[in-house]
């Protein structure tokens, strides 16, 4: 939960609480069943440092591999694993695909970090809202 304080789509829509966030990770880890890519990160007292859940879906067009969720704890932002991560998944990925897929939210802090490492902004969606 702490390592996704601070991201825009909590600034928007609110933080959730610890059920949703499980949900959603469980969600994504049965997307990802088919060819897991997820990898974690531990610190020195083996706690979570940062995460990152991605895969390739059999559902996937074209087969390629999908980052589905990141985040790194405040404490231990700024020390460059979320470009290990980033880089950690596109070489795991390479020998299934050449295409990882990377959806941002607009505003996100880490923009700038996901061109450095590669990835090209895509299409802009809009008018999306949350569900009431």
């Amino acid at each position: 939960m702490e390592g996704y304080k601070g991201g825009i789509d909590y600034k928007v829509y609110g933080t959730p609480d610890e059920d949703e966030v499980l949900k959603d990770v469980e969600y994504l880890l049965k997307v990802y069943k088919y060819r897991n890519l997820s990898i974690v990160l531990l610190d020195e007292e083996k706690e979570i440092a940062g995460l990152c859940i991605a895969g390739i879906s059999k559902n996937m067009p074209l087969g390629f591999a999908e980052i589905g969720d990141m985040c790194v704890v405040p404490k231990h932002r700024n020390k460059r694993l979320a470009e290990y991560m980033l880089k950690y998944i596109r070489a795991s990925a390479s020998e299934h695909t050449q295409v990882v897929k990377l959806c941002v939210t607009v505003g996100n802090h880490a923009e700038a970090l996901y061109r450095k490492v590669g990835f090209y902004p895509g299409p802009r969606f809009a008018n999306m809202s949350k569900e009431i």
